[in-house]
């Protein structure tokens, strides 16, 4: 018989499965709680008793199912020209092998994000944390091979999401119009 942990851990399971689902039909501002416990076959009141408002919901829903994270370990001797090239080549791949419903949701979250206040503190909190994390591998990279960038590393980071979303999205769109060499070019033109 499984434990109480357990059926709160799957009962979180089929609210976050069920809130993908109804965001990814009626977007983010429209999605309901009532449609997502209905999704789920749950009750609202199941959805407070895991999560304390939509947005810690959505928020949970966005790192589970919208769209993967990628990171490239730096390599001795890497210039940062190097690395941005393999970055934008993994991003690429990944961006080819994610089912686009994913990419779709990480948009629906970052728009959510822009109407949203609470939602855009939570998601510009986790944004700090990621910026932090990979300015330091650019600095750390930069610093190895004695190169003086015209970016910081933390905007060096802003700028590479920033690419990588939009291309992203006119990705799918216009698949294309972003071939996979298009995403490693971008981001190797980034060093200079």
């Amino acid at each position: 018989m499984p434990s109480r942990e357990e059926k709160k851990a799957a009962t979180r399971r089929r609210l976050l499965s069920a809130a993908a689902a109804v965001v990814a039909k009626q977007g983010a501002m429209a999605a309901s709680l009532d449609a997502i416990a209905e999704r789920a076959g749950l009750t609202k009141g199941a959805v407070y008793s895991n999560f304390d408002s939509k947005e810690d919901l959505l928020f949970e829903m966005a790192g589970t199912y919208a769209g993967p994270s990628v990171h490239v370990e730096p390599r001795d001797g890497d210039t940062l020209a190097a690395y941005l090239e393999r970055l934008g080549a993994e991003t690429a791949k990944a961006n080819r092998t994610t089912p686009g419903r994913m990419w779709r949701l990480g948009t629906e979250m970052y728009y959510f994000a822009l109407r949203n206040a609470r939602f855009r503190r939570l998601y510009a909190a986790n944004d700090r944390q990621n910026r932090a994390m990979t300015a330091e591998v650019f600095d750390r990279i930069t610093a190895a091979s004695g190169e003086r960038p015209s970016m910081t590393g933390e905007e060096l980071y802003t700028v590479v999401n920033a690419l990588a979303v939009g291309l992203s999205e006119a990705r799918l769109i216009d698949p294309d119009a972003v071939p996979d060499d298009l995403f490693p070019k971008a981001f190797r033109l980034l060093a200079s």
